[in-house]
């Protein structure tokens, strides 16, 4: 299809999700979770997990980690995460084009954008280096071998704006408010014929994590014998709807309405908070993407009083919209389905 090799990537919270075009347009994906350690050893021990050498610092990246307690990615363990998915995509010594996700709080800034493209290239934050001109080589281990890419372009999108970057023909004549439900809050951010509103950027603090803890406490609380301990637990619970315990024949239905009624508060608390920032449900249409909308999908498609349009595949969305925005800005051409939205 091209001769530029483009990696798009989406370091959420959780997940880092990584996309590159083939050459017949389609995508191949990646993905590694957002967790890492410290190491002094350059390669990890464990063969599912990857070790990366940055800075004279070596981190084991993976699954089984700690993961972060802010809600920045201008910190080591998003740009380390970035680094490790390169070689699953391109050969060592490539050249290629970055396409990242930028924190609203960061996009809102030149400066700011400027500073964040810098560091996710290992740059000084007094670099003389002109990020928006200049190629820059970046250079890391992995799994003590070393890789070196020479960045040809680095191109920032603000979060959540995936899916407008993918139907740019659909949206380009609408105004329409992102709300990107993330694991730590929720991103909202209002777009005019595509142009971002800068003052509209907003993040409200509650998202899929502060979800699944509350679920976890209620169940606990009101459903006699239940006694969920676990993350993976909680996921199975939510995934399934309801949780059924030994000994308690109700448990099943109980929980089934109790998740429900959570799901129903917590998605109106949300929506309330559009209201409040003056969204005019009259003139604006409302996007809604991240992997916690997967929670809320059945709430979402259940309101009468927005036009709405909500990803099938939430979860990939913003690094395959971030790869369409990259080729766009190149005239490139990507195929894309058709059923990859729904407009409801």
């Amino acid at each position: 299809m091209n001769g530029f090799n483009i990696l798009a990537v989406d370091s959420g919270k959780y997940l880092t999700k990584a996309v590159s075009v083939g050459k017949d347009g389609s995508f191949v994906r990646s993905s590694v979770s957002t967790r890492m350690k410290r190491s002094i050893q350059p390669k990890s021990p464990f063969p599912e997990l990857k070790t990366v050498g940055l800075n004279g610092l070596y981190t084991i990246i993976g699954q089984g980690s700690i993961n972060s307690t802010t809600t920045s990615k201008m910190e080591d363990l998003h740009r380390r995460c970035v680094y490790s998915q390169i070689p699953q995509h391109f050969p060592n010594g490539s050249r290629i084009i970055l396409g990242v996700g930028c924190p609203l709080s960061d996009f809102r800034s030149l400066e700011k954008r400027n500073a964040y493209k810098k560091f996710m290239l290992n740059l000084p934050e007094d670099s003389d280096v002109d990020v928006d001109k200049e190629e820059v080589e970046i250079s890391f281990e992995l799994e003590g071998d070393l890789y070196r890419y020479v960045v040809e372009k680095i191109a920032i999108f603000p979060e959540g704006s995936g899916m407008l970057l993918k139907h740019e023909d659909y949206f380009k004549d609408k105004t329409v408010a992102i709300t990107d439900i993330g694991g730590l809050n929720v991103n909202v951010s209002v777009y005019r014929s595509l142009v971002p509103d800068i003052n509209s950027f907003y993040t409200i603090e509650k998202g899929g994590n502060k979800f699944r803890s509350l679920v976890q406490q209620e169940l606990n609380a009101n459903i006699r014998g239940c006694n969920i301990t676990s993350v993976d637990e909680m996921d199975e619970v939510l995934r399934r709807g309801y949780v059924e315990v030994s000994g308690n024949p109700s448990s099943k239905e109980e929980s089934m309405q109790l998740i429900r009624l959570l799901k129903e508060e917590f998605f109106d608390d949300i929506v309330r908070h559009l209201w409040d920032l003056g969204v005019s449900v009259n003139t604006t249409e409302f996007i809604f993407v991240g992997g916690g909308s997967l929670l809320f999908r059945e709430q979402i498609l259940s309101r009468e009083d927005m036009k709405k349009h909500i990803s099938n595949d939430p979860q990939w969305e913003n690094a395959e919209g971030f790869a369409f925005g990259v080729a766009n800005a190149y005239g490139l051409d990507i195929p894309m389905s058709d059923d990859s939205i729904q407009h409801v």
